[in-house]
Parts: structure tokens; C-alpha cells; sequence
């Protein structure tokens, strides 16, 4: 026997009105849990189903009525009793459980439990009881399962036969027997004869009190009070019997109309819902029928602008492709301008590394006309002592000739000697104002070369300083010309992919234009449709409103069934 624990001995309270509902196969298995059976015990409902119901079973829970129950629905009974059940956290409640046998084709398919809050005073006569059947006291349960078997094999008609053979025989016997021989004792026995009579007597009558109040209490619930209160009955008898099976009857029906109100709440709130919705269905979808023919007008002029797109775009893919081809004779001229500036700035480093030559040529010859120069100072002082000499010379010869004059014709000789020394440095003086001349013309020659070589050197320096800069140049436009070579390439590929882009434009421009036509004729057909949906949901939420109407006359139906206590 199963048992579920840890308990911790707190119970859970819940609201009357909840309705714990479960169904079972014939082995017990969760096949459907009420939304309160699950709240109430705090399982889910995905936990439950497939396990076996004794997964609420609580320990304390005897076992002997866990076996009266499953005797009683396998027989084909309903069962009523308090239990005590255990919560997944180990708390409990109690409820007042009906539990009735599924029957399809005169076969039982599964059991029904119908569980409500158990009232205390039933609570504290069952908990006294489970104490009782735990310690081992079953004997009078079992006396009293034995007493009702025996009654529904005979009947209560049979099982009162029975008594009534009992006591009548034996008492109609002896009075017989003993009349004779001690009409005493014969006394006796017919008076005890008439006392189980009488006693049988008030037992119908009671049974007849029973009788009446049970047809008051389906009277009551035939008038729809489900909420009249039907006690529990111990009694074995037939009245109780159909005692019992009118409280579950009735526990049956209070949940089952409990749930009933219930999903008739929800679903009234849901047709209310759904009628509100069609009515904004109903509006949007006529706009939609009327953006939808809108849309189908745009599309129309959406193909018209797509056709003078694709013309457009051709003629710009024409324009490209010209652009392309003048691109394309750009860049053929830059790369021959390009090669002519690579040649000019050869012939201009050619002539840089020429004028550099003539540079150091005239750099040499103004050299050589500084060592002119300073040989002519050389000579200018060589030509001074010379004119030096020639003045001491010509000086000699004079004091010669003055000599030579006191000396007579003694000194003839050496005056016709002194004149040709006087004669000599005469030729000597004019020789060496020639050469003065002479020198200081070179001077001044010499002088004017060194300033026109300057001269020619500065211009040279110019010239130079220019081809570099031409050389300079050059190689710029040259640096410029690769990289607008480079971006006139870039520009081409660009102009090619654009052109290839323009083309897949161009079809796909096309596919758009049918595209857009199909999507126009789309949207007629999604026009009609919505109209027809429109017309539809007209129909619908007219039906909505007769279902509405309907279950408000089921509402006034439902209201006759009292489930839930009226408070003052």
C-alpha cells in the first residue's frame, strides 16, 4: 500500500465553492484533473496525469476504506465518504469525495471523483474514526460490511423477512408448546412475539419517515436547490442505500454544474470578445477592401513609373557606356602623355648632368684666368724691377757719359758704350711700357672674361636650378598623370560595374513592372475576397448574436440549479 511522505500535519483551507474534479481509467491512472484539484493540491496538471490517484493519498488514511472504496466502485456503486488528502508539499485537506463507476456499454471504462470542502463536524467524526481503524478497531466495520453484503444479495424486503422469520416462528412455536403445560411461559412467549412485531413495526415506519424525507430531498433538488442539505446516512438499508446514492447524486451534479457556470462565464465572456471583434473585423475589413483597391490603383500607376524607369535607366546605361568608352581614350592618352613626360624627364636629367659639366668647365677656366691674373701681378712687379733697372741703368750711363766727357778722348770708348747702355735701357723703358700695356690690357681681359664666365656660370646655375625644377616637375605631372591613370581605371571599373548594375536594373525593373501588374491583379482578387470576408464575418457575428441571445435564456436555465450559498 502506497504512502506518501513527508506530512507535515498542516491543513490547507479552501474555498466551498471549489470544484475538485478527477477521472481515472480502471486502474486508477489520471486521465483528467480540474483546474481547483490542481490548485488545491499543488501538483500541476502535467504532473498528475498517468500517475495513479493514490499520489494525494495521505498516510493516515486507513487502508480498510481505501479497500471499501475500491469494492464499492468495482461493483458498480457510487462511494461517498470524508478523506483526507495529502498536498505535494506535505500539507492536507479534506474533502467530501463521491467517487462513481464510468460505464460504457455496460461496462465500467473508468471512475469519476467529485471532491467538495468537507463540513468540520465531519471532518472531527472522521478523523476520530481513521484513529480508531490505524489502532486495529475494525471489527464493527467489518460487521457492518458483512450485515451489507447479506443485504444486497437479499433486499431489504428480504433481509426484514428474515427478521421477522426470526422472531415470529420460534415465538408462534413456542407459544404453541408451552400453552398447554404453562400458560405462563405461552404468555411470555406471545408477548415477546408482539414486541419484536411492534418492534419490526416502528422499523417499517421509520423506514416510511426515511421514504419521505428522501422524496423532500429530490423534491428540492428536482426544484434545483443543489445546495439542500443531505447528511450523511450510516444505515445499511435500502432507504439509506438510496439515500447515499441521492448525495452522490447530488455532489455529482453540484460540480458538474459548478463547472458548468463556470465555463458558461468564460465562454459568454469569450462570445462577448468574439462579437466585439468581428464588429472591428467587420470595419477593418472593409477598409482593407478599400486600401486593398487603393493599393491596386497604386500598383497599376506603380508598373506605369516602373516602365519610365526602365526607359530611363536604359538611356542612362547608354550614357554610361559612351562615358565608359570616352574613359577608356582618357586613359590611353594619359599613359602616351605619361611615357612623353618619363622621356622628358630623362632629357631633362640629361641636360641637368651636362650643365653640371659646363658648370665645372667654367668653374676650371675662372680658375685659370684667377692664375692669369696672378701671374700679370707677377709680372707687373718683375716689369717694376726691370723699370727699376732700366732707371738705374740709364742713370749709369749718364754719369758714364759725364765721365767719360772729363776723361777726353780717353773715355770715348767707354762713352760710346755708355750710349748704347743709355740706347739699350731707352728700348728697355718703351719695351717695358709695351709689356705695362701689355699686362694691364691682359688684366682688363682677363678681368672681363672672369666676369663673363661668372656671368655665364650664374646662367649656367639658373639653368640648372631650372631643368631640376622641370625635372621636378616633370616627375610630379608624371606621379599625377599615374594616379589619374589609376583613378581613371577605378572610375572605368566603377562605370563598368555601375553599367552592369544599370543592366540588372533594367531586368529586374522588368520583373518589377510584371511584379507589380501581377500584385495589381492580386489586389482585385484580395479586394473581392475581403468583401466576401466581410460579408462573412456579417454572418458570423449575426450568428455570434443569436448565440448570445441563446445563452442567455441558458443562463436563466442555469440559475434554477442553486450551487453556491446566498450570503445575508
Amino acid at each position: 500500500m502506497r504512502k506518501n511522505f513527508p506530512v507535515t500535519g498542516k491543513e490547507i483551507h479552501f474555498p466551498a465553492n471549489a470544484v475538485i474534479i478527477s477521472r481515472t481509467d480502471p486502474k486508477g491512472r489520471i486521465t483528467y484533473v480540474s483546474k481547483d484539484f490542481a490548485e488545491v493540491s499543488g501538483f500541476t496538471e502535467q504532473e498528475m496525469l498517468g500517475e495513479p490517484h493514490n499520489i494525494v493519498r495521505h498516510p493516515d488514511l486507513p487502508p480498510i476504506i481505501y479497500e471499501d472504496l475500491w469494492k464499492t466502485i468495482q461493483s458498480g456503486r457510487p462511494w461517498n465518504g470524508i478523506v483526507k488528502n495529502r498536498a505535494k508539499n506535505g500539507d492536507h485537506y479534506w474533502v467530501d469525495a463521491t467517487v462513481t463507476p464510468v460505464f460504457e456499454n455496460a461496462k465500467i471504462t473508468g471512475y469519476m471523483s467529485v471532491r467538495k470542502k468537507a463540513e468540520r463536524a465531519d471532518i472531527e467524526k472522521a478523523g476520530k474514526l481513521y484513529q480508531k481503524l490505524n489502532r486495529g478497531v475494525s471489527f464493527g466495520f467489518k460487521i457492518s460490511s458483512a450485515i451489507h453484503n447479506l443485504q444486497a444479495k437479499l433486499g431489504n424486503l428480504g433481509l426484514a423477512f428474515v427478521q421477522l422469520s426470526l422472531v415470529l416462528l420460534p415465538t408462534c412455536y413456542l407459544s404453541y408448546r408451552f400453552f398447554s403445560v404453562d400458560p405462563l411461559l405461552s404468555s411470555l412467549a406471545l408477548g415477546f412475539g408482539l414486541i419484536g412485531a411492534l418492534s419490526i413495526l416502528w422499523t417499517m415506519s421509520k423506514q416510511g419517515a426515511k421514504i419521505r424525507e428522501v422524496v423532500e430531498i429530490v423534491r428540492q433538488l428536482v426544484n434545483g436547490n443543489l445546495l439542500t442539505d443531505i447528511s450523511r446516512q450510516e444505515g445499511r438499508e435500502d432507504v439509506d442505500k438510496i439515500y447515499t446514492n441521492i448525495r452522490c447524486l447530488s455532489i455529482s451534479l453540484w460540480g458538474l454544474l459548478v463547472q458548468m457556470k463556470e465555463n458558461y462565464g468564460r465562454n459568454l465572456n469569450l462570445y462577448e470578445s468574439l462579437f466585439k471583434s468581428l464588429e472591428k473585423f467587420r470595419g477593418s475589413t472593409q477598409t482593407q477592401a478599400a486600401s486593398v483597391e487603393e493599393t491596386a490603383a497604386a500598383s497599376l500607376e506603380l508598373s506605369k513609373t516602373i516602365e519610365e524607369i526602365v526607359i530611363t535607366i536604359g538611356e542612362q546605361t547608354r550614357s554610361l557606356s559612351n562615358v565608359n568608352n570616352s574613359i577608356g581614350s582618357i586613359d590611353s592618352s594619359l599613359r602616351e602623355t605619361s611615357r612623353s613626360m618619363e622621356e622628358l624627364a630623362s632629357q631633362t636629367g640629361e641636360v641637368s648632368g651636362r650643365a653640371h659639366q659646363a658648370e665645372l668647365i667654367f668653374n676650371e677656366a675662372i680658375r685659370s684666368m684667377e692664375e692669369i691674373k696672378a701671374f700679370s701681378n707677377q709680372i707687373n712687379k718683375i716689369v717694376a724691377i726691370i723699370t727699376s733697372i732700366s732707371e738705374r741703368t740709364n742713370l749709369l750711363a749718364l754719369n758714364a757719359s759725364i765721365e767719360s766727357a772729363r776723361a777726353g778722348e780717353a773715355g770715348k770708348g767707354f762713352s760710346v758704350v755708355a750710349d748704347e747702355i743709355s740706347k739699350l735701357a731707352e728700348q728697355t723703358k718703351h719695351s717695358i711700357k709695351d709689356i705695362i700695356q701689355l699686362v694691364k690690357n691682359t688684366s682688363v681681359s682677363v678681368e672681363e672674361g672672369a666676369i663673363k664666365v661668372n656671368q655665364s656660370v650664374d646662367v649656367f646655375r639658373k639653368l640648372q636650378d631650372y631643368i631640376e625644377k622641370v625635372h621636378s616637375s616633370a616627375s610630379q605631372v608624371r606621379a599625377h598623370l599615374s594616379e589619374q591613370s589609376n583613378r581613371l581605371r577605378e572610375i572605368r571599373m566603377s562605370s563598368d560595374q555601375v553599367l552592369t548594375l544599370g543592366q540588372m536594373m533594367n531586368n529586374s525593373s522588368e520583373q518589377q513592372k510584371i511584379s507589380a501588374e501581377e500584385i495589381s491583379a492580386s489586389m482585385h482578387i484580395i479586394a473581392k475576397n475581403a468583401e466576401e470576408i466581410a460579408t462573412t464575418s456579417e454572418d458570423i457575428k449575426d450568428a455570434v448574436d443569436d448565440t448570445l441571445r441563446h445563452s442567455e435564456r441558458f443562463k436563466s436555465i442555469l440559475s434554477h440549479f442553486k450551487t453556491e450559498k446566498v450570503l445575508p
